[in-house]
């Protein structure tokens, strides 16, 4: 962590007599770290001086270390590249085509960077699947090489559900980890939740904008925390769980679900995996199951369910906890027809842990 130095030269002027002045000087050093804080306008900035913070092209919002530094927010756009932390990718005046930023390291030793929503690319060991529509408060984990950029980007089309270019909006927060932070998301995680109290939500990106999004890998994973070792997954509403099919009705069967049967005409691809899956009462591998799918019912356990009654809560103690989304790249017609039920709009799924049930041996 950087400091600064101020160096304040205060004057004061003082009499021992009405006949005699004296003048003394006093010097304070004030230091203060380069911190983080929040700006005027609710972002994460990072406490400089007025004239650092103009030299390193930041924004001034707001003051800091009461009143001797100012809150600094760092921003870049198309065409643009930045090394510093915390920082914003935010539209600035975009024209049709690809939006290209790059995001250099900070540091020497960075390894993960975490990010709202949308397109990335570099080098990762975690796929970053391609995002769009409405994924306010999501994030996204990219594991980066130390000393390697990565690039990100935003394509824009000539025409959208936002009719024109000027009205389309994102900030995108970019965030560096070092090495060795003690939270950095476990290999393979799209996204990290945790919470101390171990419970939360989660969902597909595009959930709140109606309909899941094509060719996704999506693994979301959830910290364990301290004293638990199983977690429980559910979806509170029927509405939460529309991954696939036409009809109400749920499955929990690899010849139905994340593939296209043996014919190859089925349509229930799309699909939420829950490795070392288990019904809430079972203790034991007998019964188990790992993939889910369909549409209205909410996750069950069984081959097949058609009753909203039979949606269930779906434990697993594997480490690291997680459930993964998968899609393909196309829709049946129906599927995404109003009138007929559609679209799917993916999966949102509470959680919460437990010390329970768990097993000796997985």
């Amino acid at each position: 962590m950087k400091w600064i130095y101020l160096l304040v030269n205060v004057f004061l002027l003082a009499s021992s007599e009405p006949r005699q002045k004296r003048i003394f000087n006093v010097f304070n050093l004030v230091t203060f770290q380069n911190g983080p804080c929040v700006s005027q306008d609710s972002k994460n900035g990072t406490c400089y001086t007025a004239e650092q913070c103009t030299e390193l092209n930041g924004k001034s919002s707001g003051p800091c270390a009461q009143g001797y530094g100012v809150c600094c927010v760092f921003s870049f756009g198309c065409g643009q590249q930045t090394a510093q932390n915390n920082t914003y990718f935010e539209s600035n005046a975009p024209t049709t085509g690809d939006c290209m930023a790059t995001v250099c390291p900070s540091s020497n030793d960075i390894c993960q960077c975490l990010t709202d929503s949308f397109s990335i690319l570099g080098s990762s060991s975690t796929p970053i699947p391609v995002i769009c529509g409405t994924n306010k408060g999501q994030h996204v984990y990219v594991e980066v090489e130390p000393q390697t950029c990565v690039q990100m980007m935003m394509s824009l089309g000539s025409t959208g559900i936002v009719t024109t270019l000027a009205q389309r909006r994102w900030s995108i927060k970019t965030t560096q980890y070092a090495c060795n932070y003690p939270n950095l998301a476990p290999k393979g995680c799209t996204q990290y939740h945790f919470s101390l109290i171990g419970t939360g939500t989660v969902q597909t990106f595009n959930f709140d904008g109606g309909q899941h999004l094509a060719s996704q890998d999506h693994t979301i994973c959830v910290r364990r925390e301290n004293g638990n070792c199983r977690i429980c997954w559910t979806a509170a509403s029927v509405s939460d769980f529309m991954t696939s099919g036409m009809s109400q009705k749920g499955y929990a069967k690899s010849s139905e679900c994340c593939g296209y049967g043996a014919t190859g005409a089925g349509t229930n691809f799309d699909c939420v995996q829950i490795p070392g899956a288990l019904d809430q009462t079972m203790t034991s591998n007998l019964g188990a199951f790992t993939q889910f799918c369909g549409r209205s019912v909410g996750l069950v356990a069984a081959s097949s369910a058609l009753t909203v009654g039979a949606s269930k809560t779906i434990c697993s103690d594997r480490m690291p906890f997680q459930v993964r989304f998968l899609s393909d790249a196309f829709e049946n017609e129906d599927e995404i027809d109003p009138t007929k039920g559609g679209p799917n709009a993916g999966a949102k799924l509470t959680y919460f842990q437990t010390n329970k049930g768990c097993r000796t041996t997985r």
